[in-house]
């Protein structure tokens, strides 16, 4: 399973409790990263680095986060913060990406939909054009490329990616604790998302009890499954999907 993401705390800003769930059942998930934040505004409250080391302290703050998360092997692309669209060096982050899923081989790869998913930051766009360009230019071809989305961007997502109103498959899958006893993924992502100090430091609710910043994040994380992967084999719209390796034949993890 590969995520391609823009900044360091996407994965958990966005979805990290689908990531740990994954790797909890034994996925192997690797994470590509375009940028090392270093352009970001927070440097902590107060701040304790200085913006030229922001970059640095920043791509630290992720590999913590992916420990936390159970994610096998981060790497950067090392593309500038608010310059992934418009580097020389693109090009060859697309290479780099389409040689990840030459070398992992995923079932499932998740990155940002058009419009950027967590919200419409130029890298996040951005994102979603080198991911596309990769996967074109990658041998090995995934049985599903899914976006990260939110209820409330759902439906506009779809207008735009659907405008014939075909079916769609929508896949939500739950990180929250099942009855069955099993971990609550949220608890993992709340870990993740407390090691990114710089950008969290000043938010009260990460710091909150466990217990109650848990409560805090979405008991369900939300894809899409990509337009150009929407359609089973038979042609038809595929259903909406409770495990983003539904209906796959042979998948492993």
């Amino acid at each position: 399973m590969l995520f391609l993401y823009a900044h360091p705390d996407d994965e958990s800003f966005g979805h990290g409790g689908t990531i740990a769930r994954y790797a909890a059942e034994g996925a192997r998930i690797w994470l590509a990263c375009a940028t090392r934040g270093e352009a970001g505004r927070r440097r902590g409250s107060p701040p304790f680095c200085t913006p030229e080391e922001l970059g640095e302290v920043r791509a630290r703050e992720l590999e913590a986060a992916c420990r936390e998360l159970g994610v096998e092997r981060l790497v950067f692309l090392d593309l500038p913060d608010k310059g992934v669209a418009t580097s020389p060096a693109r090009p060859k982050a697309v290479e780099a990406a389409a040689a990840l899923i030459d070398a992992l081989r995923p079932q499932v790869v998740v990155g940002f939909a058009p419009d950027g998913s967590l919200s419409p930051h130029v890298d996040h766009v951005a994102m979603h054009y080198l991911a596309k360009e990769a996967l074109a230019r990658a041998g090995h071809h995934p049985d599903r490329f899914y976006y990260v989305t939110f209820p409330h961007k759902l439906a506009p997502l779809v207008a735009s990616l659907f405008p014939s109103a075909a079916g769609y498959a929508l896949a939500r899958i739950r990180v929250s604790a099942l009855a069955s006893g099993v971990d609550d993924y949220r608890a993992r992502r709340l870990a993740a998302l407390r090691c990114h100090l710089t950008q969290v430091q000043q938010e009260p609710w990460p710091w909150f009890p466990d217990r109650e910043a848990v409560a805090r994040l979405a008991e369900e994380e939300w894809y899409l499954l990509s337009e150009d992967w929407h359609k089973g084999p038979s042609g038809a719209p595929t259903a909406d999907l409770d495990d983003l390796w539904a209906d796959l034949p042979d998948s492993t993890r």
